[in-house]
């Protein structure tokens, strides 16, 4: 089966969900991969951004010829003239710009169909850069996030919502992050969506050996006698003033234990802790698998958009057979995951207390696996790939 693949990026990171899903899904079928140059990387890549990374990126993938080629990584890489918003978007409005780049992109879609003869698309971009072709190919999709309506302006909210609306009532089925996501994003689109949770890819966390674990240390001059809280992620879920007062209260009541925070973050000073600044995937999961538990820095609550997520790094950590800290996020919440305890306040005293249960008497039980394992990128992807086949088999 041929299954032409629209992925929420192009992150050179590879570290999200529709990377996972694609790797996994290509195990199951001849996959081909829509690329093009996505000009987040280079944060990811601890560059900075800027408006000419922007528009380097923009043209490269704007006029880059059509050619497909067998991937080095899995599956086939497609490549052909993808018109991406962001950088047009500050010099003619994000609404119009978005207007635009699905008009274009709908026509490379079609010429790529044309060429491939796909049985089904698979837009794991939930529609933002690709509009459905609502033809007689069997399309899927999948919102891996709640969409962030605060970044829509308010005199489009309307057209955005009945685009979505439009847009999620073609594929034969919609698959979305979590249950809360479903319940968020359907009071504004009238669709039926399927929950399907994130993953983390077991096997390669279950690998990391212990001379993986000794070199990661010895990069970062972490000592080899301390124990380690981690933190993995972007600035916008990471509280400076939380953290630090965290960071300080544990340097006297938990000195076998130090900090290790991984992201572009703002710097901590402090004797019990580390920056490794932003990770490589594979690197990530060495600090995954070296970690003792694993913190949520920052309370979102009140951010919906966050709130209503399924954090990546929460199912990488259970692969890893670790624990949690964490502020409320409402999936984990309500999961009730034994290996999470939620705090749902910045009292650092009851977060020392957490972590020192977590780091002193801490064991994995053989039935939290069976709670993970369906987790597993794996099984994901061959749940995703199951429906697809199932709605080609019925149309036969």
């Amino acid at each position: 089966m041929k299954i032409l693949y629209i992925p929420a990026d192009n992150i050179t990171a590879n570290f999200s969900r529709s990377y996972h899903i694609a790797k996994s899904l290509s195990a199951h079928c001849e996959l081909y991969r829509i690329m093009w140059q996505d000009n987040r990387s280079a944060f990811w890549e601890g560059k900075k951004a800027s408006a000419l990374n922007g528009a380097v990126c923009f043209l490269q993938s704007f006029f880059q010829k059509k050619r497909i080629i067998k991937s080095s990584n899995f599956g086939y890489e497609v490549y052909d003239s993808v018109f991406i918003s962001a950088f047009i978007g500050r010099f003619i409005g994000k609404y119009r710009a978005l207007v635009w780049m699905r008009k274009h992109n709908k026509k490379t879609l079609q010429r790529l169909c044309n060429s491939i003869k796909p049985d089904a698309i698979f837009h794991a971009d939930g529609f933002y850069f690709f509009p459905a072709l609502n033809n007689n190919i069997n399309e899927f999709s999948d919102l891996q996030d709640d969409i962030n309506w605060n970044n829509i302006p308010k005199q489009n909210l309307k057209e955005v919502r009945d685009y979505y609306t439009t847009q999620f009532k073609i594929p034969k089925l919609n698959f979305i992050v979590s249950e809360s996501a479903k319940k968020s994003v359907t009071e504004y689109i009238k669709a039926d969506f399927t929950p399907l949770s994130n993953g983390a890819d077991f096997s390669e966390l279950a690998a990391i050996s212990t001379n993986q674990k000794n070199n990661f240390r010895k990069k970062f001059s972490i000592p080899s006698d301390k124990k380690i809280a981690s933190y993995i992620g972007g600035e916008h879920k990471f509280d400076i003033h939380f953290s630090k007062q965290l960071i300080d209260k544990a340097k006297t009541a938990l000195p076998d234990l130090v900090f290790v925070l991984a992201g572009n973050l703002p710097k901590i000073e402090g004797s019990n802790v580390f920056f490794t600044g932003i990770l490589s995937n594979g690197e990530a999961n060495v600090l995954y698998a070296l970690s003792d538990v694993g913190l949520t820095l920052r309370n979102t609550a009140n951010s919906d958009f966050i709130y209503h997520s399924v954090p990546l790094k929460f199912v990488q950590y259970a692969a890893a057979k670790k624990a949690i800290v964490s502020f409320p996020i409402k999936w984990s919440v309500d999961h009730n995951f034994p290996n999470i305890k939620h705090i749902a306040n910045e009292n650092v005293d009851e977060w020392i207390n957490e972590i020192k249960k977590f780091i002193y008497n801490y064991h994995w039980e053989n039935n939290y696996t069976l709670i993970w394992e369906k987790y597993d990128w794996k099984n994901i992807a061959a749940r995703i790939f199951y429906e697809i086949e199932l709605n080609k088999k019925n149309e036969n």
